[in-house]
């Protein structure tokens, strides 16, 4: 994102110094148990010009840095969990992968 008022005093035609456009979503979620506390998930990043990632599991939500491509869940032993992510920057948010509604990416951790 460019800072207010940088670029003041000459023009260009490129729209992207003008507006910004919400990211593409990101795809290829998947999750993988890493031990029985711990669920590794990754994906492919689309999109150029995100701020991060949000990764959701239907009660609670966590963020990315830009560009990242994994993210580590804690969880307790023996836990079914469900996930969904989407890109995010100043414009709003990609749509969600997987993308239908019903769609998640789910697994459980091993019991200890």
């Amino acid at each position: 994102m460019r800072p207010a008022g940088v670029y003041v005093g000459w023009v260009t035609s490129d729209p992207s110094y003008y507006f910004v456009t919400s990211p593409l979503a990101p795809s290829g979620l998947a999750a993988t148990a890493q031990s029985a506390t711990s669920i590794r998930l990754r994906w492919t990043d689309n999109s150029v010009n995100e701020e991060g990632f949000e990764v959701i599991n239907g009660v609670a939500s966590q963020r990315t840095i830009p560009n990242a491509t994994a993210l580590y869940w804690d969880v307790a032993p023996g836990t079914y969990m469900c996930f969904k992510i989407r890109s995010f920057n100043a414009a709003g948010y990609s749509n969600y992968h997987p993308s239908a509604q019903m769609d998640w990416v789910c697994l459980t951790t091993p019991q200890t």
